[in-house]
């Protein structure tokens, strides 16, 4: 069912001071970090092969959720639910739809099918507010994109 685990989502309360270090002390390489609309995520590489460490402020817990692809998205929910997986939220990130479930013990997983392989960072859409563009242009620390009148989609 799953073909790779392609994403490590993890919560970070600093994703700048955070992603910085990972550059700085373990040698990962800043993929991308974007901030918009208060929210901040950054993508990082440790190796050249593996998944792909997001860190993330917006997101809820203490634990990362393993994002794992997969060829048949509704297949893999519906054997995810046969096997009482708890869970199944449901929303699109840029790749395509995820569903995210807690796997036995309480850990997080989540899978996807890339329906839109060129996707490589957040889509962005029009920010609905002034405050919401000035808040994109507020960020402290280099090699962070910052997209005015933008912020994140990450559903739909």
């Amino acid at each position: 069912m799953f073909e790779s685990l392609d994403f490590v989502y993890v919560p970070c309360e600093d994703v700048v001071g955070t992603s910085d270090r990972y550059v700085e002390e373990l040698g990962a390489s800043l993929r991308w970090r974007a901030r918009t609309r208060g929210t901040i995520v950054a993508c990082l590489a440790l190796a050249k092969d593996g998944p792909l460490i997001l860190l993330a402020d917006h997101l809820q817990g203490d634990g990362p959720i393993l994002r794992h692809r997969v060829a048949d998205y509704g297949a893999a929910v519906a054997a995810l639910c046969a096997a009482a997986v708890a869970g199944a939220a449901r929303l699109a990130i840029p790749h395509g739809p995820l569903a995210e479930f807690r796997a036995p013990g309480g850990r997080r997983l989540a899978v996807y099918q890339r329906t839109r392989p060129g996707q490589a960072r957040p889509a962005l859409r029009a920010a609905s507010t002034a405050d919401d563009a000035n808040e994109s242009s507020r960020i402290s620390r280099k090699r962070t994109r910052s997209v005015p009148n933008a912020r994140l989609a990450f559903a739909g």
